[in-house]
């Protein structure tokens, strides 16, 4: 299982898994999908977690390839959406997808992509 401490501050030593949210936020994030004890084993939690954060202008190809070969990229990437500050690779993204996604629901009032089919076409 990886290591989803709460931490401030800026990027992390890569020894664990983290993630960061603002000092000054005062919501919890939701739970990884992977902490859930129903779910199936996530592939990040079998791999080196230095490969989901890469230096800065590194390759995030490792990563990427082993996100989508997990059963639980889609609600991860969802997970991931919902914290604007995370850092690394979650859900197979970038901190720069996500936040590109974010604005492109904001702007489209796109749901989820977990929403249901029906439920989507009514938003």
């Amino acid at each position: 299982m990886p290591d989803l401490r709460l931490t401030t501050g800026a990027r992390q030593p890569k020894t664990r898994t983290t993630f960061s949210i603002r000092a000054d936020s005062k919501r919890q994030p939701p739970p990884h999908p992977a902490l859930h004890p129903d779910a199936p084993s996530a592939l990040c939690a079998q791999t080196d977690p230095e490969v989901f954060f890469p230096e800065p202008g590194g390759s995030t190809d490792a990563a990427v390839t082993i996100c989508s070969g997990c059963e639980l990229w889609a609600s991860c990437y969802e997970w991931a959406l919902t914290i604007p500050d995370l850092i690394g690779v979650w859900g197979g993204s970038t901190e720069r997808q996500r936040e590109k996604e974010r604005g492109r629901r904001a702007r489209h009032n796109t749901p989820p992509a977990d929403t249901p089919a029906r439920e989507r076409r009514a938003a």
